[in-house]
Formats: structure tokens, sequence, C-alpha cells
């Protein structure tokens, strides 16, 4: 597609008189594409551009490099259709009342979005949520012997229930434009990998069920998975209550009395679109008048139960989009572990080489760094960081040592590690298992 729309002489050469007519239809997929995606943009959509790896092998099967995937337009073209296609199908079980499987996305939890908020402050950015703030809650946790004997609490009791708890204040507030916004801002910055990271792990994942809630990060009303029956079983399950409904607008007459609406002519404007009935001979004025008034009697009929359509019952419905999210979580930790395994065995023969890095995050448990050459992730150990009398910062999300201090290595060095650091690093260790690898600043 990307050699069609720059027009490529070898394209041209080997498709002859074809290559203007595609050229031409892959330029109308590419402007549809980009109207799509400029009105997904309009309603708020987050569009996050994070990078997968990509293994590359030999004619042997041997790897050979680990590369970060790219995202060029026809990657971009395919995803608004796909996009488009499953909103589409989605609003049509809504309008017609019908229980079905939806792909939904809740609101971030509002803890998620403080710890964000904290972070991206370090780099001078912020998701600018009005009203969001944090509340300082004092906790009564004075002894029940206290309070049964109906004591007053001694003073060493009354400082041991001075416990004070944070909590964002406004987060309801949030809306899918303000992650959009502080995405445009960060774009092109080199603290963009960070804080796009960091604001996907604060959203919550998108997950199946019936009903219908809504998708946050892509600002749908309505969304579901159609495009992939063949190795989806969500997707299959939609393919079947969609399969349902175009059945059922096959035999209009059949759907009138099962609804209690004898009599009713309920020719389904669907049926028409999809081919199965000839399109009358009306004018267009015509035509879309009858669409409209048949349109609205089809959808009374499936709605006439008062519970809605069911070609699956709902309770199934819920159960099915349960045992998926399920399985996609399952199936997500086996491809993490899968490609977390290829990565440490095409670094086992690179042990003790220097890497620029970069650090991605900071826990308890040490530094996560991320190779610039090589699309691999690794962690700097909190033993290794407090060998050299660092010490983990919840509240500053940093390892740090206080002015002066020295480890017991006998070398300062580096006094503070903070997310978006560069630095170099040494390959240590990797875990017998072939799953961790352990880095050490170069000093």
């Amino acid at each position: 597609v990307n050699k069609f729309l720059e027009v490529d002489t070898e394209m041209r050469a080997k498709y002859g008189e074809r290559h203007d007519m595609l050229a031409a239809e892959f330029t109308r997929m590419r402007d549809l594409a980009l109207k799509l995606n400029a009105r997904r943009v309009k309603r708020g959509s987050i569009d996050f551009d994070l990078p997968e790896p990509v293994i590359s092998l030999n004619e042997l099967g041997e790897m050979v490099s680990i590369t970060r995937s790219e995202r060029n337009i026809a990657h971009r073209l395919i995803e608004e259709f796909m996009l488009a296609a499953n909103e589409a199908v989605a609003t049509y079980f809504e309008r017609c009342s019908t229980a079905a499987l939806y792909r939904v996305h809740d609101k971030p939890e509002p803890s998620r979005v403080l710890q964000f908020e904290q972070i991206a402050g370090t780099f001078g950015y912020s998701l600018d949520i009005a009203g969001f703030a944090v509340k300082k809650f004092r906790m009564d946790a004075s002894p029940a012997r206290s309070k049964r004997r109906g004591e007053k609490p001694r003073r060493e009791d009354r400082r041991k229930s001075d416990l004070i708890v944070e909590w964002p204040h406004g987060a309801e507030e949030i809306s899918p434009r303000h992650y959009q916004r502080l995405a445009e801002r960060i774009a092109g910055k080199p603290e963009e990998r960070i804080l796009s990271y960091l604001m996907l792990r604060s959203l919550k994942q998108a997950h199946y069920q019936e009903p219908n809630v809504g998708h946050f990060a892509l600002a749908a009303p309505s969304y579901t998975h159609f495009t992939s029956p063949i190795r989806r079983y969500p997707d299959l399950i939609v393919h079947r209550v969609l399969r349902a409904i175009l059945a059922l607008a096959d035999k209009p007459a059949s759907v009138a009395e099962a609804m209690g609406h004898r009599g009713s002519d309920l020719a389904v404007p669907l049926a028409i679109q999809a081919g199965r009935a000839e399109r009358p001979r009306h004018s267009q004025a015509k035509l879309k008048k009858r669409l409209a008034r048949e349109g609205k009697k089809f959808d009374e009929a499936l709605s006439g139960s008062g519970e809605g359509f069911q070609p699956i019952p709902r309770g199934e419905l819920e159960a099915i989009g349960e045992e998926s999210s399920e399985s996609e979580r399952r199936a997500q930790d086996a491809e993490r572990e899968l490609m977390e395994w290829k990565k440490a065995r095409f670094m086992r023969d690179k042990l003790g080489e220097e890497f620029d890095a970069l650090v991605t995050s900071v826990t308890k448990y040490g530094c996560f760094v991320e190779l610039t050459e090589i699309f691999v992730e690794g962690l700097i150990p909190a033993d290794w960081l407090a060998d050299r009398a660092l010490q983990f910062h919840e509240e500053l999300h940093e390892w740090s040592r206080g002015a002066g201090s020295r480890g017991r290595k006998g070398n300062a060095g580096k006094s503070r590690y903070r997310i978006g650091d560069r630095l170099k690093v040494t390959l240590e260790r990797i875990g017998d298992d072939l799953s961790k690898l352990s880095f050490t600043p170069v000093e």
C-alpha cells in the first residue's frame, strides 16, 4: 500500500496499466481513513502510538535483531476501517435493542489518575482536570480498649492514630479528551515514550460484557469486536447475533407474528442494502422516507418484548464475556512471557557489553530500563542500588541518597535515578530460566 501511495517506479513497472487504477483506489482509501481519524480525534478519542517488538530471523530461523515496529499509513488505514466497522455494528445492536457482546472500557480509577499526575508533574505536565485535587483525611485509629472504657487516648496513642490518608477528588470529571490533549502536547518530545506508557498504565483494561457502557479510550458510546471471527471468539459471537438479525430481516412476516405485530409490513431496509431484495424504483426522497418508516417498524418489532431481541440469552452472553476477558488476559501474559524469553535468548551472548538505556519505571524492586538500540527491557536490581546507599522514595518515584553519603562500595557515583534518565548500562546477568535481564549502570 505504501509503495502504491508513493508511486513507486518498481510497482508501476510490475503492475503496468493496473498501477494507476490501484494507486487511485489506495489514495481514496487513505483520504477516507484520514477523515475517519479526524472525526475520532474531534470527539476526543485517544491514540497512543506505542511501538511493539519485532523479531527478525535469518534464513536459518535464527534471531538477528529486535527492533521497534513501525506504524505507517497502511497500518492506520486498516485500523480506521476496522474501528469504523466495529463501531457501526455495535451502534446497530443498540438501535435494535439487541442483547449482544460489547467491548467496553471504563473510566480510570482515581488513585491511578493521582499516581500519574504525580509522575507527570516531575516532567512539568498535567492532565489539567478541572476540580481535581488531593484531599487529606485523618483516620481515627485510637485503640479500641480506650474507647470501650471511655478513657481519653494517651499521647502516644494519639500519635499512632494520626494516620493521614490522601485521596483524589474530582477525578469523576475526567474524559478521554484530557488524555488526548496531553498526548498532543508531548508528541515529538524526549519524554513522549515515558509519559505515553504511564498514561496507558493509568487506564483500565478493556473487556467484554453485556450490557454496553461505552468505550472510554475511543470516546465511543458503542463499540464491539466484529472484524476477526476466525481468531477471536467474541467476534464469532457478534457475527452470530448479527446473523440472527439478518435472518429475521429475510422473514418480516414471521417477525411481525412472533413479536405481536400481525399484519405489519416489515420490509427491512437492511435486507435491501444487503442485496437480498431488489432496490425499489422510487425517487431518492421517497426511498429515504420508506427506509426510515420501515426501519422504525423493524426496531419496534425487535424491542417489542420489553427485554429486547435476544438471539443469545443475556445470561449466556455475560458468561461468555467474562470467560473471553479472562482468556484474553492469559493469552497476553503467555505472549509477554514468550517475548521476554526470546529477548533473553537473543541477549545471552552479549553479557558484559555496554548499551545506551532509558529508565522507564522506578519501583521498590529497582529501576527498569529500556535499551535504545535494541528493543529490550531489563532491571537494575534494588540490591545494587542499596549497595550505593540509595533508598527508594515512593512519593518521589526515585532512588536517591542524601548529599555526601557514600555507599559500601566506596564510590558515591550517581546520586539519583528517576524515570526518564538516560544512562549507559552493562548487561550483568541473565536469569537461569532465560526470563530476566539484569543491568548495572556504568559508573
